[in-house]
This record gives C-alpha cells, structure tokens and sequence, in this order.
C-alpha cells in the first residue's frame, strides 16, 4: 500500500488496508490501515495510519505454505497410486499415478467421502484394510 491509499482515505471517507513486507527482505511484515481522521463536526481533516505487526504470523504462513508445496510435490512425484485421506475419510488429495490407474479426474474425487468412489467398490467391506 502507497500513500496514495492515505489521500483516498482522506478524499473519500473510505477505510483501506494492505501489507506491507517482503518473503525475501529482514524488514518486518506489517498490516497498514488507513482511515479518515474526522472532526467533532464529522468533517474529514485528514488520515490516520496504524502500522499492526503481523512478521511472526506472516512468516509462519510462508513456511507452512512452502511445507505444502513441498509435501504435494512428493506425493506427485511417487509413481504408485496413492490417495491421501483426512480423518473424515474425505479425498484430500490424489496423486497422477491414482487418476492414471483408475480413470478418474481429480474434479470427480477431491474433497469427497471415499466410499462415494468408483461406484461403491470402496465400501467398508471391500475396505477393511482401512
């Protein structure tokens, strides 16, 4: 977010926020919030800015979404057909060689119970190894 954001809040009356930081810089990560400053009379007189420290968060996230990419990336990569399931028994993810082996597209399974699957054929009695 730029100053500009500040001149709009002043101009328009209009709240704005944005982040401010870098995944690659040491400056910390921070959240600018820009709202109008209001006079006792309800007049916008300018605009005040507050700088909220988000670096520990932010930071967190990027880890984690670099954790994701990285754990998708060798369940892509194994060459056997294989289904992550969540403790629901939901599909949370399938890899290339699961879609190849059994026809499907990943549209037709993610996110769905795993017994809905191929017609019922993975139902708790064709399952038990689960």
């Amino acid at each position: 977010m730029s100053m500009p954001g500040a001149f709009r809040a002043a101009r328009d009356g209009n709240a704005e926020r944005g982040r401010i930081g870098d995944a690659g810089s040491r400056r910390p990560w921070c959240l600018l919030r820009i709202r109008p400053y209001r006079t006792a009379d309800n007049r916008i007189e300018g605009a005040v800015l507050t700088l909220i420290d988000i670096d520990q968060i932010r930071r967190a996230q990027i880890k984690a979404d670099a954790a994701r990419e990285f754990a998708e990336s060798v369940v892509e990569s194994v060459q056997t057909p294989l289904l992550l399931l969540g403790s629901d028994l939901r599909i949370r993810m399938a890899n290339r060689a699961f879609c190849q082996s059994y026809g499907l597209q990943k549209a037709e399974f993610e996110n769905r119970f795993f017994h809905e699957i191929g017609g019922g054929w993975w139902t708790c009695r064709n399952s038990e190894l689960l």
